[in-house]
């Protein structure tokens, strides 16, 4: 099976994660996309707990996606590098896909053993309006050069949606319809308020 994962902190996911995904599993031919929480986000701060985005993310999917609590622990950090290594020994006969945004891309080289991660999986970058293309084939291509692997260009329109405005937006009582699932706009507001208590 070829199989995608979109990680992140999903803190909360929103339309475009939901987007992204379905993008990627069409323009690659995957039989299934996974999203996986990190449980730990040493990088981040004000995230909701890993019990809570699990279920706002559960409630929001579309039954073409899975999800995945490989790295949902959250007393430690977790790397991709280890996330893929441990896929692709429990699963050999998988392709696995890591899809990121372009942002993401242009940081991979300085992530933890990238060329192990570039070993157990290959890489679907999404494009952006606005972001050089030959820059983004520059950066993927040194990738490929500097540590194995393959890295694929993903075009994919420059939706204006964000975790963080989502967030502000509550913070101002504003609506937030339109950004997240109906299903759990509700669910979103309520657990991001009683962060912010």
């Amino acid at each position: 099976m070829k199989i995608g994962i979109l990680g992140g902190t999903f803190n909360p996911v929103h339309n475009g994660h939901i987007a992204l995904a379905r993008r990627a599993k069409e323009g690659f031919n995957l039989d299934k996309v996974v999203f996986m929480p990190a449980g730990n986000s040493y990088f981040k701060k004000g995230v909701l707990p890993i019990v809570r985005r699990l279920e706002i993310l559960r409630a929001a999917l579309p039954k073409e996606f899975e999800v995945s609590e490989l790295e949902s622990d959250e007393s430690k950090p977790t790397y991709s590098c280890d996330t893929f290594e441990y896929l692709h020994k429990t699963y050999p006969e998988d392709q696995f896909y890591m899809i990121l945004g372009f942002d993401c891309l242009e940081s991979v080289h300085y992530w933890r053993e990238p060329a192990k991660l570039l070993a157990n999986c290959e890489l679907i970058a999404a494009t952006r309006e606005g972001s050089s293309m030959e820059s983004l084939k520059r950066t993927a291509e040194d990738l490929e050069k500097r540590f194995g692997g393959r890295v694929h260009l993903l075009e994919f329109p420059d939706i204006e949606i964000s975790s963080t405005k989502i967030r502000e937006r509550i913070l101002r009582g504003e609506s937030i319809e339109g950004l997240v699932p109906k299903e759990v706009e509700g669910l979103v507001v309520r657990y991001e308020k009683e962060t912010e208590k």
